[in-house]
C-alpha cells in the first residue's frame, strides 16, 4: 500500500514551485523592487561608515554614526507596525511615497539654495 502524505504532495507539486510563483502577474517586479530596496539600505549603511572614516578618520565615530542612523528605525518600528495594521498597506505605501517625495524635494531645494 502506497500512502502519500500531504507534505510529500506539496513538495512535488508544480503549483508550489518558484517557477509558478514567478508566473504570477507582477511578482517578478515586486521581487526586483524588494531586492533594489534592500540593496539601497545596505549601501546607505556602508556609505555612512565610509563617509565617517574618510571625513573624520575615527572608527569609533563611524560606529556611533551607524548606530545613530539605525536607532530611529528601532524606536519607530512598533508604532509604525500598529499604524500599518490600522490604515492598511495600500494607504501606508501611498503615505510613505508622498512623505519621501516631500523630503526629497526639500533636500533638493536646500542643496540648490546652498550651491546657488
Amino acid at each position: 500500500m502506497n500512502k502519500t502524505h500531504l507534505s510529500d504532495k506539496a513538495m512535488t507539486s508544480d503549483s508550489n514551485s518558484y517557477r509558478s510563483l514567478l508566473g504570477i502577474a507582477n511578482v517578478p517586479l515586486v521581487l526586483g523592487a524588494a531586492a533594489m530596496s534592500r540593496l539601497a539600505s545596505h549601501m546607505f549603511a556602508l556609505l555612512i561608515v565610509l563617509y565617517a572614516l574618510s571625513r573624520f578618520g575615527s572608527p569609533s565615530f563611524a560606529g556611533w554614526l551607524s548606530f545613530a542612523a539605525m536607532v530611529p528605525g528601532l524606536l519607530i518600528s512598533p508604532v509604525s507596525g500598529a499604524f500599518l495594521d490600522r490604515i492598511g498597506a495600500q494607504r501606508a505605501i501611498i503615505l510613505d511615497m508622498a512623505a519621501s517625495s516631500v523630503l526629497l524635494a526639500t533636500l533638493t531645494g536646500s542643496r540648490a539654495a546652498y550651491l546657488g
